[in-house]
C-alpha cells in the first residue's frame, strides 16, 4: 500500500502510474495469513485520500 501511495503522491499532471506484480491474485500472503488484496481498490482508495488533501 505505501507504495502505491508514494507512485501516486508523486505523479504529476500527465505522468502514467503502473502497478505491476499482483495480477489477479486476490490475496497477499504474510507468512501463514492470508490477506484480501486487489491493487485496483487499493489503487483508488488511494486515490480518493491524495484528492481529500
Amino acid at each position: 500500500r505505501e507504495a502505491i501511495r508514494k507512485a501516486l503522491a508523486l505523479a504529476k499532471e500527465k505522468d502514467t502510474v503502473l502497478i505491476l506484480g499482483k495480477g489477479t491474485e486476490q490475496t497477499m500472503v504474510i507468512g501463514s495469513e492470508k490477506i484480501p488484496w486487489d491493487d485496483r481498490e487499493v489503487a483508488r482508495e488511494e486515490i480518493k485520500n491524495l484528492t481529500k488533501i
